[in-house]
């Protein structure tokens, strides 16, 4: 499997040094005592970590005993309706885990589609779309305490 993703990297395969275990609580995937856990730190309205959706969907598939976490990292300078929807996101992991990937997914699929003007009504959308509770979700996202736990995982990835 990773000379497969060598391949899809242009031979590239960057290895971050381990920083040990993610205290803070964050969506994942796979066997919570699995040997391989794989972070990563994506933005919602970047290109690049939709393009990468489906290459971890392939190695989650193929490699059952890896566990994947999403830690909330939207890259603010360059992306408008990133933080937005890193709370969406955050809020959407707290109530349901199986939703919130079922955000993601839509959200990835609908990215061209949202900006800034509409971002509010589309993470709205997306969200009942994936089966969440839209007005605990929507209040949530607005709570100053879930900007602090996205500002917190933004945080983690500046090792």
């Amino acid at each position: 499997m990773l000379d497969d993703v060598r391949g899809r990297a242009g031979g590239t395969v960057v290895v971050p040094r381990i920083v040990g275990p993610i205290s803070r609580p964050a969506p994942a995937r796979g066997p919570a005592n699995a040997p391989v856990t794989i972070v990563e730190f994506g933005d919602l309205e970047c290109p690049s970590c939709k393009a990468a959706a489906p290459i971890i969907e392939k190695l989650l598939s193929d490699e059952p005993d890896v566990r994947f976490i999403f830690q909330q990292f939207p890259l603010t300078q360059i992306h408008k309706w990133a933080f937005k929807a890193a709370t969406y996101g955050d809020c959407l992991a707290r109530e349901n885990n199986a939703v919130f990937w079922k955000f993601v997914k839509v959200v990835y699929e609908n990215q061209a589609s949202i900006n800034e003007a509409n971002a509010d009504q589309k993470l709205r959308d997306y969200a009942a779309a994936s089966g969440a509770n839209v007005g605990a979700v929507t209040a949530c996202a607005a709570k100053p305490a879930t900007a602090g736990r996205v500002d917190a995982s933004m945080e983690l990835g500046k090792w």
